[in-house]
């Protein structure tokens, strides 16, 4: 598992998060601010936690792109991307 953390308002990110980082914002904006990132290879899923310790109460999710996101309450705390290398896509198109 890799986890890591970023400040979202600084030019340029640490290096060893630019992959994951990249491959987050092709699916979702994320917001300015400082954001953890924690990967999971076994599942492909990228948690991108928007507050240190989140503790969600709802979640909504976005199929079509593969998104989870978390609230407490209305508040934003977490996103959840999934497959996020695509490896689990389905190539019987």
């Amino acid at each position: 598992m890799f986890q890591g953390f970023i400040d979202m308002a600084r030019t340029r990110p640490i290096a060893v998060d630019d992959e994951l980082l990249e491959l987050a914002l092709a699916r979702v904006k994320l917001p300015p601010g400082k954001v953890w990132l924690d990967y999971e290879p076994d599942v492909d899923l990228l948690y991108v936690r928007l507050k240190e310790k989140p503790r969600p109460d709802r979640t909504e999710d976005d199929q079509d792109r593969g998104l989870i996101f978390n609230y407490e309450g209305k508040e934003l705390v977490s996103i959840e991307v999934l497959d996020l290398y695509g490896v689990f896509v389905s190539e019987s198109h």
